[in-house]
Formats: C-alpha cells, sequence, structure tokens
C-alpha cells in the first residue's frame, strides 16, 4: 500500500511539471540535432528498422546518405578499379561512419568487410543502371 502510495506521489509530480510546461517545445533528442544529407539519425534507422536483408538495408541508406553520381565518383577503398585507372577518392567518412552504425545495430553480426562488399555491390548495381 505504501509503494502504491509513493508511485502515486511520484506520478503526481510528473504530471504537475508537465502542466507547468504545456506549450513549451521539447528540447531535441541529442541524434535528431543532426543531419546527415538531409536526415536526422532517428530517421535514417528508420527507413530500415524492419528490413532482414543486409543489401536491401544497405542500398537504402547509401541512397539517402549520397547521390548516385558522388557513389560513382567515389571508393570505400581508395583503390583503382583496375591499373590503368587513377584511384577514386574515399567516400566521406562521418557518413560513412553512421552507414556503418546503422547496419551494425541492425545486423550485429556483419563485419566491417561485409559491409565495404555490401557497399561496393551497390556501387556496382548504380553504374549498371546509369548505363
Amino acid at each position: 500500500m505504501e509503494r502504491e502510495l509513493d508511485n502515486v506521489k511520484e506520478e503526481l509530480k510528473c504530471l504537475k511539471w508537465k502542466v507547468r510546461h504545456i506549450g513549451e517545445p521539447e528540447p531535441p533528442h541529442p541524434e535528431d540535432s543532426k543531419r546527415y544529407n538531409g536526415y536526422t539519425l532517428t530517421e535514417l534507422k528508420a527507413m530500415v528498422q524492419f528490413e532482414n536483408d543486409p543489401y536491401k538495408a544497405a542500398h537504402k541508406i547509401l541512397t539517402a546518405l549520397f547521390s548516385d553520381v558522388y557513389l560513382l565518383q567515389h571508393s570505400v577503398a581508395e583503390q583503382a578499379c583496375n591499373s590503368n585507372s587513377a584511384p577514386m577518392p574515399k567516400i566521406d567518412p562521418e557518413l560513412y561512419m553512421v552507414y556503418c552504425n546503422i547496419l551494425k545495430s541492425l545486423f550485429p553480426g556483419i563485419s566491417s568487410q561485409t559491409l565495404r562488399e555490401k557497399t561496393q555491390h551497390v556501387q556496382k548495381r548504380i553504374q549498371k543502371e546509369v548505363q
């Protein structure tokens, strides 16, 4: 009985605070204060939260963070595709880290190597679509 009374008192305090602060905007969540190519971290995670296929999730996040042209002109590995071409510039490390963190949270067992492979696969598919 005493525990219930304490719970009711605590709830009453919370309600009183809410009444005093009606109409005030809620402070933004820390992860929503920064935008990545126009998307918050929460929005990016929501895009793939129900995705079961790592490739489809990678494709959605990559195309949200980077344009097709950017993906075709940048590399994850900063290596030349063949010996006759110069190495492409490396993909933006901050955005790539966001991408990796989202996929690792969704697919905990995924390795960095697999993420690179998924990224390169998305890049190859975009290249085929452009041709």
